[in-house]
């Protein structure tokens, strides 16, 4: 198959599916999902011991190209996520490890641990205590 939004490499025993629509930031349209279903297939099918999933552009993925979806009734937004559904299983099923090449830019956020979040909570807590304990004894 011809791809317009992917490429698709092979070195050695590494296969290379590229996201190719920087213009779009890499927004998933309904081609776009149909020829990444199409490479991992053909990838799992062969003798490729692992699969990187990378991107041209700044951007990995902004999700939905909703430029794609615009024009869509509810039984076309059932069959665009029906196709989506179907390509983040086939993500997990195929015999070889995904591997997704992402920018650091692309968290969200900080991560801030569970524990040091709780830390955070409990320091605020006594000094809110100490001041409010503060305030009772000055008077």
């Amino acid at each position: 198959m011809t791809y317009r939004h992917i490429l698709s490499t092979r070195d050695g025993a590494v296969a290379t599916i590229t996201m190719n629509r920087p213009e779009r930031r890499n927004a998933l349209s309904f081609a776009h999902i149909d020829e990444l279903i199409d490479a991992l297939g053909a990838v799992a099918q062969s003798d490729a011991r692992v699969v990187i999933l990378a991107a041209n552009g700044p951007v990995f993925c902004a999700g939905h190209d909703y430029g794609d979806m615009v024009e869509r009734d509810l039984d076309g937004f059932r069959a665009l996520f029906a196709r989506c559904a179907e390509m983040m299983a086939l993500v997990q099923s195929i015999p070889q490890p995904v591997v997704a090449s992402v920018p650091a830019v692309s968290w969200s956020r900080p991560a801030i641990s569970p524990s040091r979040r709780r830390r955070r909570a409990s320091r605020r807590r006594a000094a809110a205590a100490a001041g409010s304990a503060a305030r009772r004894w000055s008077r």
